[in-house]
């Protein structure tokens, strides 16, 4: 099997509209040591600082590398971050959920704090 070919396939609730057809079936492939490198020398797109527009920048960069299909789409003709970007904040979501799943697991593991102020004790949440 290829690095590229995708090892999950997800159906976007909107999709991505192209020539008139929608392009709802993503494939996706989890990110390898060799994208986390890449991502972290991108230098702004990806290291710390802060800001909405960092954070998404992130996002699309993490997205783009594990885009391995969109549709009948040729990635090869086109740049995968700019399909990113031209997906719905919903479809980019979910995405993001399943390409965590695949890189890093099914489980989520979540601390919240109880909202009480009298309690405020921390509370283990695991989601799947």
């Amino acid at each position: 099997m290829s690095m590229n070919e995708p090892t999950a396939t997800v159906i976007l609730p909107g999709g991505l509209w192209s020539d008139g057809v929608c392009h709802r079936e993503v494939g996706l492939r989890p990110l390898t040591g060799a994208d986390e490198a890449f991502l972290l020398d991108a230098g702004g797109v990806a290291r710390g600082g802060g800001g909405v527009r960092l954070l998404a920048g992130r996002a699309t960069a993490r997205l783009g590398r594990g885009l391995a299909r969109l549709g009948c789409l040729d990635l090869a003709a086109q740049e995968p971050e700019a399909l990113v970007r031209a997906l719905t904040i919903g479809d980019r979501e979910v995405l993001l959920l399943h390409l965590r799943r695949l890189t890093i697991g099914e489980r989520l593991q979540c601390v919240l704090r109880c909202p009480d102020p009298d309690c405020g004790e921390p509370m283990d949440l695991e989601l799947r």
